[in-house]
């Protein structure tokens, strides 16, 4: 999906030399090795419904004034500062290994992330992570899609901190890990969240950090 920035971990993109060719099928639709598919699961998050890229995947797919509404009251664009708002529910910090899978129609982890993506949790996203995630959608020019994905699934994007760098920097010098992991692992951190992630180190930094953590 985006540069590989984790070994043998996982499958990252299409076209990876560890993808797995699984030949499954989203929601009616044709798995295609190395393909990636916006949109694509249909079910429900808690009360959000997915909406889907194609009426072929998901019979029951709203008309395109109900998407509009609900793209406008998706919560992508509800920034979150300062912490955990009083009364925020259980928080689940993405780490970009989530969505690429979630997109990558034959990564090994791909039902994982959609299981970890079809939850009840609020789920939070680190700026830095989403534009790692964009990097694959944009080069292939389908970024609009990818990030009205996002939206649609209900995910919030933190507004960092003004102290931000000064905390990032501190556990950066304190682990091994790349800075954009470190940005992923400081935000659970500071809002005491679990992290998902199928990145098999920076799922051992952040339990060495008393980090919660799902996927790897």
């Amino acid at each position: 999906m985006v540069h590989c920035r984790h070994g043998n971990d996982i499958a990252a993109y299409p076209g990876h030399p560890d993808t797995r060719a699984r030949g499954r099928t989203r929601a009616g639709g044709e798995g295609v090795a190395g393909s990636v598919a916006f949109g694509a699961r249909c079910t429900t998050r808690g009360s959000r419904n997915r909406i889907p890229d194609s009426e072929a995947r998901c019979p029951a797919r709203r008309s395109p004034e109900g998407a509009g509404r609900d793209a406008r009251k998706v919560r992508l664009s509800a920034e979150l500062s300062g912490g955990a708002p009083q009364g925020l529910a259980r928080v689940i910090v993405l780490d970009a290994s989530i969505l690429i899978a979630y997109w990558t129609t034959d990564d090994a982890h791909a039902d994982d992330a959609f299981s970890i993506l079809d939850t009840e949790e609020d789920l939070l996203l680190h700026p830095v992570t989403l534009a790692e995630t964009l990097v694959w959608p944009v080069r292939e020019r389908r970024e609009r899609a990818a990030v009205d994905d996002v939206a649609r699934l209900g995910i919030e994007r933190y507004a960092p901190l003004f102290d931000e760098p000064l905390r990032v920097a501190s556990l950066r010098a304190a682990t091994t890990l790349r800075l954009p992991d470190v940005y992923v692992l400081a935000t659970a951190i500071e809002h005491g969240a679990t992290l998902a992630t199928f990145d098999r180190r920076l799922a051992g930094a952040a339990r060495d950090h008393h980090v919660a953590v799902v996927g790897a």
